[in-house]
């Protein structure tokens, strides 16, 4: 999108070619003509912003994903090892998560810039000094985004996962992780809501005693006059809830604004 609007915004000094002038410099460099001067409408360039923020935010929401999973206590992922980054200067088994840290970081800042961009949206006579803002906050918002998709790329580029820590994980749960399956596997014959109470009370009761949710429901007439001892395993399976992330991957579509 170009700019050409004169002093005002209203092409004065041009006459009655000053449209016409403008749809032709704006030809001449490959940009789209704006519907109106950005002296009155300013929400481009706090769009801009804004998704600069989104983008940012998105890679701060991997990050923290993977903040949590390098946990001690979950492990299921870890970092690309490169000498000299990561290891904690303190403690030589920890394993720091510096680059998710950092794209957390960039993550924020850009949140903050869309706050600073709306704000000076709003201005004294269609443009006043807040207009300064956004000579700080654009460039800074693309800075703190690029710098966030550049370092997570090199995060998922050597990213370490681990299935088996994965697995053990949801093993912690005795089944339960697997309670809306086993209800969908019986809602057809018992009606969704008979069998989200059925399982919603098993799981109280897995939970009480301590013990797998397979237990449970092996001994409840109500679930075996309705599932063969096969279809409660295969229902308790977490290999059988992936489901539809095995579809081929969707192209992300961009979004355009006309």
């Amino acid at each position: 999108m170009g700019q050409f609007g004169g002093a005002v915004g209203t092409l004065a000094a041009l006459g009655e070619q000053g449209l016409a002038i403008q749809r032709a410099l704006m030809s001449e460099l490959g940009l789209r003509v704006p519907e109106i001067s950005w002296f009155a409408s300013r929400d481009r360039i706090s769009e801009v912003v804004f998704t600069l923020a989104e983008i940012a935010g998105t890679m701060g929401s991997i990050a923290k994903t993977i903040v949590v999973m390098t946990r001690d206590e979950v492990r299921e992922a870890k970092e690309p090892d490169v000498p000299g980054r990561g290891t904690s200067s303190a403690m030589p088994h920890k394993h720091n998560t510096v680059g998710s840290e950092l794209v957390l970081v960039y993550a924020k800042m850009a949140a903050q810039y869309v706050a600073v961009a709306l704000e000076a949206m709003v201005q004294d006579y269609d443009r006043d000094w807040q207009g300064h803002f956004e000579s700080l906050v654009v460039p800074q918002a693309f800075l703190v985004t690029h710098a966030g998709v550049k370092q997570m790329a090199f995060i998922l580029r050597g990213l370490k996962v681990f299935p088996a820590r994965m697995k053990a994980n949801i093993d912690i749960t005795r089944g339960l992780v697997m309670a809306e399956n086993v209800m969908m596997a019986l809602a057809p014959k018992l009606g969704r809501t008979c069998a989200h109470e059925l399982i919603s009370r098993a799981c109280n009761t897995a939970i009480e005693r301590d013990v797998h949710l397979r237990e449970v429901l092996g001994n409840d007439a109500e679930v075996t006059a309705r599932l063969t001892p096969e279809e409660l395993e295969a229902a308790l399976d977490p290999a059988n809830y992936i489901d539809q992330a095995r579809a081929p991957h969707r192209p992300i579509r961009t979004r355009r604004r006309h």
